[in-house]
């Protein structure tokens, strides 16, 4: 259902489903500068996710130079980024009524899902 259901369909079945993503300018600030709900099915919802991170003045270019080569290299690297929010989204709890949560700030990025680790089995 995560992966492909109709938007209408997850709000009604799983609400708790939201993948929120936010741009904060400093880490000590509390506060978000930017801020959206991602409700989509995961198929069309990661690009959307992945868009906002990889915004020209959010995830900045750095050229480097391997010998007659340059090469771009971002603060952020698509493969990873997915893998993470991937993993968030697909073991978090969802007995839990809150949301996977992204903090995205200039040089780091911190991805938080609802539930913890298991409890201890008798």
């Amino acid at each position: 259902m995560l992966l492909l259901a109709k938007k209408e369909v997850i709000h009604d079945k799983l609400p708790q489903a939201k993948t929120i993503w936010e741009f904060r300018n400093t880490e000590v600030q509390i506060h978000h500068d930017v801020r959206e709900a991602i409700d989509e099915p995961l198929f069309v919802g990661i690009d959307r996710i992945w868009q906002l991170i990889n915004q020209p003045t959010l995830n900045r270019k750095h050229p480097v130079q391997s010998g007659a080569y340059i090469f771009d290299i971002y603060d952020f690297n698509e493969e990873v980024i997915r893998e993470g929010i991937l993993n968030a989204i697909v073991h978090r709890d969802y007995t839990i009524a809150s949301e996977v949560l992204i903090k995205q700030y200039p040089s780091k990025i911190i991805i938080n899902n609802p539930g913890g680790f298991l409890k201890e089995l008798p």
